[in-house]
């Protein structure tokens, strides 16, 4: 953001490659920056630069969704509540991704297994939020996620990414909001990584509850019918350097591996 000075000063603050817009009250300074292609505001116009500001520079509320589900039978219990580094595993996801949340929910058919979490963390105000559809699958559990939702993004994690990482939350709501997308996924040479992407609710929701009609029931199934935006590795690890991202455990076996990947990391408390 520019201000301009006195006229004396005028040529040296001419607008420059990362002026954004010019606020003056000199004629002059508004018709350079008009040259230049530049917003300008007068100084008392400042409900028109807020909305300057909110438009090209605030992202909308994100709504954090983890996905718990209910009992996994290669776990052998609910992965939620499984012990992680000496505590249930899901108390690990809200932590690291609560400090993005401007809405924290966990879509879970057990709430009142997780009601520790509400005592536990009683600033973070979580909801729970059981299936909309009594059906399983990835695509069910997403509209879950993006009907209970109450913000313009919904992003969604599933509980057992152990290294979920925050900054590659933020990372996708500000190139959702730089591209317009209705989703920014990550992908990879694996493929599309659906539960640690971003959605935008009001271009998303119709278009997965049509292909639920339709008995669909992958999670990505309805990408061709939405505006994505594909979140390359390359901008997966300049968010996340550490990288691990995508990690799960559906196992004991997977869940001691990732343990010991965390302890080497010395990221246990």
């Amino acid at each position: 953001m520019q201000q301009s000075r006195p006229c004396r000063h005028l040529q040296q603050d001419m607008p420059t490659a990362a002026t954004v817009a010019v606020v003056t009250d000199i004629p002059l300074a508004a018709e350079a920056a008009g040259m230049y292609g530049i917003p300008a505001f007068d100084i008392d116009d400042v409900a028109e630069l807020a909305d300057f500001l909110q438009a090209s520079f605030a992202r909308p509320r994100v709504s954090m969704v983890v996905q718990a589900g209910g009992e996994s039978r290669r776990m052998g219990r609910s992965k939620a509540t499984v012990p992680f580094c000496g505590r249930p595993l899901i108390c690990r996801l809200v932590e690291r991704l609560s400090p993005v949340a401007d809405e924290l929910i966990i879509t879970t058919n057990e709430p009142k297994e997780l009601a520790f979490l509400q005592e536990q963390y009683p600033e973070l105000g979580i909801r729970f939020e059981s299936d909309v559809i009594n059906e399983r699958g990835a695509l069910p559990g997403l509209y879950t996620a993006l009907r209970c939702a109450r913000n313009p993004y919904v992003a969604v994690v599933a509980c057992d990414m152990v290294l979920a990482s925050p900054s590659l939350v933020v990372a996708e709501a500000l190139e959702m909001t730089r591209t317009g997308a209705d989703v920014v996924v990550p992908v990879n040479k694996h493929g599309f990584e659906p539960f640690h992407a971003i959605y935008r609710r009001s271009g998303c929701l119709p278009a997965v509850r049509a292909a639920l009609n339709e008995g669909e029931k992958r999670a990505q199934v309805f990408f061709n019918q939405v505006n994505v935006c594909e979140f390359p590795q390359k901008k997966v690890l300049e968010a996340e350097p550490m990288g691990g991202c995508f990690m799960n455990a559906n196992t004991p076996d997977e869940l001691a591996a990732l343990e010991r990947i965390i302890q080497d990391r010395i990221e246990c408390e």
